[in-house]
């Protein structure tokens, strides 16, 4: 085998066990306070909407 294609499937290899599962993150719960901004479209740029900002509580040190 080629040193290339070794190279290539030990890259992958790496890439595919490396991934992991990030359910498990411990996600503090929000304050109820949000921010909405209107994004308005520019250049005919074809973007259009609002984006919502949330606050969450910060965890105890």
């Amino acid at each position: 085998m080629s040193y290339l294609k070794q190279m290539s499937i030990l890259i992958l290899t790496l890439v595919i066990v490396s991934c992991s599962d990030d359910d498990g993150m411990n996600v503090p719960p929000t304050t109820g306070e949000a921010v909405t901004y209107q994004l308005v479209e520019r250049s005919n740029s074809g973007v259009s909407g609002s984006a919502t900002l949330e606050l969450y509580r910060q965890f105890p040190n």
